[in-house]
């Protein structure tokens, strides 16, 4: 594993929680007024259930604001992946050019190349 996936990952996993706040918020609330309705029809509900629905708001805000102390606290590795990740793009293109001419120069199609030893190229 190199230097750069533990970084990958974190930013990965924020980059989820972010994504989910929506759907999260909904679900929340979803939640929270189910057990707002049991409430109101006296169904025992475990205190402890009761518990975390009260606090399940307040534990996504939580994370939401480590997440984006985390995020802010990976400025720097953020754009130095960036830049390794420029860096990996542009070899990669060099490498396709270099392929592609190497094609069009020895390929199946190139002018100079005959019938039978395009057939073999092919296989």
């Amino acid at each position: 594993m190199n230097a750069i996936e533990p970084i990958k990952q974190l930013l990965n996993v924020i980059a989820e929680i972010k994504n989910r706040s929506m759907d999260m918020e909904l679900k929340i609330v979803e939640a929270q007024e189910q057990f707002r309705v049991l409430k109101l029809y006296k169904y025992n509900v475990d205190p402890d259930d009761q518990d975390q629905v009260n606090n399940i708001g307040q534990m996504w805000n939580e994370l939401l604001d480590l997440a984006n102390r985390k995020d802010h606290e990976v400025v720097k590795y953020k754009q130095a992946y960036a830049t390794i990740t420029k860096e990996n793009v542009n070899k990669f293109k060099k490498e396709l050019e270099e392929a592609y001419e190497r094609y069009k120069l020895n390929g199946p199609g190139a002018a100079h190349i005959g019938l039978e030893e395009g057939v073999e190229l092919l296989q």
